[in-house]
């Protein structure tokens, strides 16, 4: 808001790697995120589960998502939209390992019947492994949305990114970064820009995503 509280205000000295310019800074605030679609923050009650016989974690934290480990699908994790898009044999070992990972969350009771846009999943790797453009990383995610590479990073997958990284014993967890960075920082696709996500973590009560109001995007 402007000092005189009479509309929103537009300029600001929040930035993103990336992006032209600086903004006033927009902070969304999930509270309680967690079980947003299945009733628990883990839904399928194990940190780490099998999906179409590659390692996984499922959580549910805004929008169910599941977690992948790059290496585990012999990419890098840092491949751009278009190599992904191009690359069919991985675009359908993502979507099975979805679909299984739906089921496993009792998203639906048959595989071919899995949501199309719930749930989504991620890629993670290293972040030592990826480079920006300015500052560090906690973690590299690559989300898919609906069948296909997001091009940033969907709002909810953000926040549920943000909650799952710290849980012991995740596929996330062991590729955090040894030391964390201030506020925890997770790379949006195309390595230029950067979300922060806070939280307080008595039972998950708020995650919040900040960004400047010019490199705002519709989820999907």
């Amino acid at each position: 808001m402007t000092d005189d509280r009479k509309e929103a205000a537009a300029s600001g000295e929040c930035a993103i790697s990336g992006v032209p310019g600086t903004g006033a800074e927009i902070k969304l605030a999930f509270l309680d995120p967690a079980d947003s679609k299945t009733g628990a923050l883990r839904p399928t009650g194990n940190v780490v589960d099998m999906l179409d016989g590659i390692e996984a974690s499922c959580t549910d934290t805004a929008n169910p998502c599941i977690f992948i480990g790059a290496a585990d699908l012999g990419v890098t994790g840092t491949e751009l939209p278009d190599e992904i898009s191009n690359n069919i044999p991985l675009l359908r070992r993502l979507e099975d390992s979805r679909r299984f990972g739906a089921r496993s969350m009792k998203l639906c009771k048959e595989i071919q019947h899995a949501p199309r846009a719930v749930s989504k999943i991620a890629r993670v790797s290293k972040a030592a492994k990826h480079r920006v453009l300015s500052g560090e990383v906690d973690i590299v995610a690559r989300v898919m949305s609906d069948g296909q590479p997001h091009r940033s990073i969907p709002l909810t997958a953000a926040s549920c990114t943000g909650v799952a990284a710290p849980l012991k014993g995740s596929v996330e967890e062991a590729l955090l970064a040894p030391k964390r960075v201030e506020d925890g920082v997770l790379t949006r696709q195309l390595g230029v820009r950067v979300e922060l996500v806070k939280l307080v973590r008595t039972r998950t009560k708020r995650a919040t995503y900040a960004q400047p109001p010019c490199s705002a995007q519709r989820d999907h």
